[in-house]
């Protein structure tokens, strides 16, 4: 049997640091913007648009799945990409 990779691969803490500060900033083929980052459990990542905060939290990582909280004002919409396209997702 073939054996799964786990998505977050383990580093130990004393491993040097790379040298070069690499940009995770890229530009999607739609000309928005994406960042990429990487989370320990229980680390957070802030949105902020205008007056509205999304808070992310990385809550725990099992194997390759990873569990996320997220904490937005009531008349923000947070919805599962697969749901959106659904018929009658914003019931």
């Amino acid at each position: 049997m073939k054996r799964k990779t786990a998505a977050v691969a383990a580093v130990p803490q004393d491993a040097p640091r790379p040298l070069k500060t690499v940009k995770k900033f890229r530009t999607n083929p739609d000309g928005n913007g994406g960042l990429t980052l990487g989370r320990r459990a229980q680390e957070s990542v802030l949105i902020r648009c205008g007056d509205t905060t999304i808070e992310v939290v990385m809550v725990e990582i099992r194997g390759d799945k990873a569990r996320l909280y997220f904490s937005a004002p009531k008349h923000v919409v947070l919805l599962r990409a697969e749901l959106e396209e659904r018929p009658n997702h914003d019931d």
